[in-house]
């Protein structure tokens, strides 16, 4: 699995939170895995980074290339394009 970590600044975070939400098969559909975990900054809820799991690192980032993804972010929901800021396979701890 791979993990992206994706930074980007919406216009009004509980409407691009809905739009998330309905977005998900679709992301299922190009090799995310469902595992999500989404914050917002505490002084400006507009400003979310997001901690994705991918199949591979090339499923996400075709995704993130994807003319249908971006289009959804440049539909009234995100004010900037969205970057991968890292992209890491998880690494495994054996702590017996």
């Amino acid at each position: 699995m791979v993990y992206i970590n994706l930074r980007l600044n919406v216009a009004d975070f509980n409407k691009w939170l809905a739009g998330f939400h309905g977005f998900e098969s679709y992301r299922k559909e190009n090799g995310s895995t469902g595992v999500n975990q989404i914050y917002h900054d505490v002084a400006n809820p507009n400003d979310v980074t997001l901690l994705m799991e991918w199949e591979s690192a090339e499923k996400a980032q075709a995704f993130i290339n994807n003319r249908r993804h971006r289009a959804a972010n440049r539909g009234g929901s995100s004010d900037q394009g969205v970057r991968i800021i890292s992209a890491r396979h998880k690494a495994g701890f054996d702590l017996s």
